[in-house]
């Protein structure tokens, strides 16, 4: 998540760094920020049982 807010300051803030290949990178954060947490998300759903 931290590597993701980086690249997004960086990304907004200095010009140098308004790429295309830099945000490819930023969004290969995202993605890896966004299944990280449906992994998390759906492993804690099966650990809790109702019924």
């Amino acid at each position: 998540m931290l590597v993701f807010v980086a690249f997004l300051v960086e990304f907004l803030v200095a010009g140098a760094a308004a790429s295309s290949v830099f945000f490819i990178l930023m969004v290969m954060s995202l993605i890896d920020v966004v299944a990280g947490f449906t992994v998390s998300i759906t492993s804690a759903g099966r650990d809790v049982t109702m019924g």
